[in-house]
């Protein structure tokens, strides 16, 4: 399923939402599932449904872009 024009918009204009907590450019640690500790930048969303996944360009090696559940991501303060 296409994610909605409206939802892109806000993610790129930097807009957050309760359905989309990330935008493009935060810097995210993930705090669980597969690549738990990795840190990277999110770059765009994957999905909205069932679940609210993005699609993260990591910070260090391994390289090669990978995917996270949002419920699985922590925000990085600048």
């Amino acid at each position: 399923m296409a994610i909605p024009n409206d939802v892109l918009d806000q993610f790129f204009a930097g807009t957050r939402t309760e359905a989309v907590r990330f935008v493009v450019n935060d810097s995210v640690r993930v705090i669980s599932g597969l690549n738990k500790k990795r840190t990277g930048a999110v770059v765009s969303i994957f999905s909205i449904n069932p679940v609210t996944t993005y699609l993260i360009e990591p910070g260090a090696e391994p390289w090669g872009d990978f995917q996270a559940a949002e419920s699985d991501l922590e925000l990085i303060e600048p």
